[in-house]
Parts: C-alpha cells; structure tokens; sequence
C-alpha cells in the first residue's frame, strides 16, 4: 500500500484520507468479487469493466499490487488463456483479502 498516491490526492488531509480509504474497503471486496464471477464465466465485457473499475480505485488510493493484477486479469481475457485467467482469479482474491485486511487494522490504529 502506497499511502503517498492519496496523501499527495488530499493534500495531506488525513480526515479526507480515512473517509476515501473507508469507502474503499467497503466497495472493494464486493468489485472483486464481480471481477471473479465475470472471469470464472469468461464473461470479457464483465471482466473488463470489473477490472477497469477496480483498477481505477486501487490506483487512486495506492494499491497497486491489487490494480496490478486487475491489469492481468484484461490481460488473460484478452489473450483467453485458461490458465492465466485462473492465476488472475486467485491473485486478485488473494490482493482484496491483503488489502482489506491491512486497511481494516490501519484505519482501526488511526482512530
């Protein structure tokens, strides 16, 4: 987790900060899993859209080892390769619960 992308964002606001980093670990898991269901159903607009919305967040509050591998996902649709579709599914699982979980426990320290 990068805090500098949104810190620099918000001007150093820290109140700011806590409310997009808040509203973020509410939305996440539940694009994740849209992402997830629209790759498992090689659904590629689903996929694409999903990733391309994911992806935007986690670029905008610096979590770029989940945008990375929302980058991957329209990359193993596009390419339609089975097995990469999979390891997508399993890295974006994995980034949203790291994420969320780190977030859950830094917001809680800031209160």
């Amino acid at each position: 987790m990068d805090h500098t992308v949104l810190d620099r964002l918000l001007s150093d606001d820290q109140e700011a900060v806590g409310v997009v980093l808040r509203q973020f670990c509410v939305s996440c898991p539940g694009d994740a899993s849209a992402l997830g269901v629209a790759l498992s159903r090689n659904d590629s607009k689903g996929v694409l859209r999903w990733a391309h919305r994911l992806k935007g967040a986690c670029q905008m509050v610096g979590a770029m080892p989940l945008a990375e591998a929302c980058e991957r996902a329209e990359e193993a649709v596009r390419t339609g390769d089975a097995g990469l579709i999979a390891n997508a599914v399993a890295d974006i699982d994995r980034e949203t619960a790291r994420i969320t979980g780190y977030l859950g426990s830094w917001l809680n320290a800031s209160n």
